[in-house]
Order: structure tokens, then C-alpha cells, then sequence
């Protein structure tokens, strides 16, 4: 389930071309300009050109799918034939949510798409649990289908009555050109944004199972919830520093360039210093409650990685480490030394060879006592 909606949240994402983060600059300045042909060319274009990439990225992947045929993981078969529906669906998501914040439509931007798609999932499957329905990845991907394609419907019809207030009818631009000028570099921006944040859930989905791969998913997207507060920013200065880059107004532009800077960086700061400041008894009732019938290994940890690396790397930290080491390896070889040997029938043993190759296995039967013949 999550593997898979991985791969639906980067391939919708990156399907758009960066025109979700391109109209943020396109449609201020088309309006400052006054060049409503070209605003209503790119309200609507736009749409049809994501769309359109989206589909044929989703056809591609279904095709790709049915030539690998049983080479596809059970676990994974299925859900990816329904995910891959969901693509142009996420695609035109984005895309809309962008039109929204260059309007200065935030709340139809973001809600939608956070709010009321999760909402939505949400109830779906706490139907499912109610109704005794199998709640496995197949049903979780129809859900978020459904879901996802609620909240498009909803944030298409909303945003369209909103722009037929402000803009009337009349002949449409496409300024293609420009267009694919704007939107490949925040195109390359979103490629490289995507792979950093959803590339650890690939790899670990390489090795590890289903369940671990959604208790991985669990605890890092927990941890990614600072990024929220550059993006929303972001969404509410974005249409005001395009505005003044039209009209012109550098002292303007470099205030607000400040402005949303000091909004990001302290907030950030302070979440991010509040994420290993838990204690270890304020996180047990949360990890009994949570994870108390998990196995070991899932459980949370009470620092997050990056602090734990840092951790390491202090003064004395690496001699801290080794003789941490050695104690463990003196008690490791005082237990084998204790535990008792077996004497009778064959032995095993793992050697190295000479040549320092790999380990070989051989035997060696011991053989009885010989006493010399008595005279």
C-alpha cells in the first residue's frame, strides 16, 4: 500500500511539469499585464496538458504492468494496476491547488487535497472496519481513489465558480512556449524535492516486507511534519512576491523575500529542535499505547537519526563506543567459555582458509584415545 502510493504521489507529481509551481508566477503576472487571453489559455491549456501527461504516464505503467505479468509481487500487483488510475487524478490536484494560491485561494488550495482527501480515506475505511469488510492494500487503494477523485471534484467546482466571477468568458492565448520556460526549472526543483523525501521508502520496500515498510512509513512521515511549515508559507507569500516582481517593486520584493525567510527558518528551527527533546519516560505511554503489540523492532526510538549520527560524532563519543565494545565482547566470549561442550560424535567447525578467502565448512571426527599395548 505504501510502495505504491509512493510511486502514485512522485509520478503525479512530477506529471504536471512544474506548471503547479509555474502558474504562481504565470497567472500574477498575466493579471498585472492586463492579458486575460492569455490567463484563460493557461487556466485552461493547462489543465489539458497535465492531464494529458498524466494519462500517458498511467497507460505506460498499466502496459509495463501487464508485460511483467507474475514477475509482479502479489502484494503489489493489484494495488499498482489501481494506483496507477489515481495518477491524473493527483496531477490534476496539484495543478488546481496551484491555481488556488496564485489567486490568493488558499484555503481551496490546501484543503482539498490535506484535509478533505484524508477525511475521506478515513471514513472509507472505518466504514469497511464497521461493516466486518476485508481491509487489506487492494480496498486502501479503492479508497484513496475514490477519495482523491472526491476531493478533485469538489476543488474543480469551487475554483470554477470562484474564476468565472473574476475573469468573464472571451478567446483564449497558449503561450506554450512560455509555459515550458517557466515551469523546467521548478519541474527539476519538484523532481529533486520528490526523490529526497520518498526515496528511503523505496529502497527499504526493496528488502523489507509490507508491515515494515508501513511502520517505516509511519515514523518518517511523522518526523517530515516541519515541512509543513516552509510550504505554508510558501502558499501564502508566493502570490505576493510575484505580484511586486511584475509591478516592478524591488523594495517591496526584498521586505517580503525577508519576511517569508524569518518565517521559515525560526519556526523550523523550533520544531525541528522539539522533535529530540522527548524524554524516555514521556515517550513510553505513547509507545505502549501505539505500538504494544508490535515487535521489537518497530517500536519507536527516542531520537531520531540525524540526532543519534550527531550524538556520535562529539568528542569522546568514538571512545565511548569502543570500550562500550570491548565490555560486550568480554561478556560475549566469558558465556561461551561457561556454556558446556559436547565431546561425543562429530564437531563442525567455520574456518578461514590460508589464502584469507571465504569461510569453508569442514568436519573433523574425533577420534578414541588410543592406550599403547601392554607388554
Amino acid at each position: 500500500m505504501f510502495f505504491v502510493w509512493t510511486w502514485v504521489l512522485m509520478l503525479g507529481g512530477l506529471s504536471n511539469l512544474g506548471l503547479s509551481t509555474a502558474v504562481l508566477r504565470l497567472l500574477p503576472l498575466h493579471r498585472e499585464r492586463n492579458e486575460h487571453a492569455a490567463l484563460r489559455g493557461l487556466l485552461l491549456g493547462g489543465r489539458l496538458l497535465v492531464l494529458s501527461v498524466a494519462s500517458a504516464i498511467a497507460l505506460a505503467g498499466l502496459a509495463l504492468l501487464w508485460c511483467l505479468g507474475e514477475r509482479v509481487a502479489t502484494p503489489y500487483a493489484v494495488p499498482a494496476y489501481l494506483g496507477l488510475i489515481c495518477i491524473p487524478i493527483v496531477t490534476l490536484t496539484d495543478l488546481q491547488d496551484g491555481v488556488a494560491r496564485a489567486r490568493g485561494l488558499t484555503a481551496l488550495g490546501l484543503l482539498p487535497p490535506y484535509v478533505l482527501r484524508p477525511l475521506l480515506l478515513i471514513a472509507g475505511l472505518g466504514a469497511a472496519h464497521l461493516y466486518s469488510l476485508p481491509v487489506n492494500a487492494r480496498f486502501a487503494i479503492a479508497a484513496a481513489i475514490l477519495a482523491s477523485l472526491g476531493a478533485a471534484i469538489v476543488q474543480t467546482l469551487l475554483l470554477r465558480h470562484r474564476l468565472q466571477r473574476e475573469l468573464a468568458p472571451g478567446p483564449r492565448r497558449y503561450a506554450i512556449a512560455l509555459w515550458f520556460k517557466t515551469a523546467l526549472p521548478f519541474w527539476l526543483i519538484v523532481a529533486c524535492d520528490l526523490t529526497l523525501q520518498n526515496a528511503d521508502v523505496l529502497v527499504i520496500s526493496s528488502y523489507l516486507g509490507p508491515a515494515e515498510v508501513g511502520m517505516y512509513f509511519a515514523a518518517a512521515k511523522t518526523m517530515s511534519l516541519v515541512l509543513f511549515i516552509p510550504y505554508a508559507v510558501a502558499s501564502a507569500m508566493a502570490n505576493r512576491i510575484a505580484a511586486l516582481d511584475a509591478r516592478g517593486e524591488e523594495a517591496g520584493l526584498r521586505a517580503a523575500v525577508a519576511d517569508a525567510a524569518n518565517w521559515i527558518f525560526w519556526p523550523s528551527l523550533l520544531a525541528g529542535a522539539a522533535i529530540p527533546s522527548g524524554r524516555q519516560n514521556h515517550a513510553r505511554p505513547v509507545r505502549s499505547a501505539v505500538s504494544g503489540g508490535l515487535p521489537r523492532h518497530a517500536h519507536p526510538r527516542r531520537w531520531p537519526v540525524a540526532a543519534r549520527r550527531l550524538r556520535s560524532r562529539r568528542p569522546g563519543a568514538q571512545h565511548a563506543g569502543s570500550g562500550r565494545r570491548q565490555r560486550a565482547a568480554a561478556r560475549f566470549v566469558g558465556a561461551a567459555q561457561r556454556r558446556p561442550q559436547r565431546r561425543s560424535g562429530p564437531r563442525l567447525r567455520l574456518g578461514w582458509g590460508r589464502d584469507g578467502g571465504k569461510p569453508r565448512r569442514r568436519s573433523r571426527q574425533l577420534r578414541p584415545r588410543q592406550t599403547p599395548a601392554q607388554p
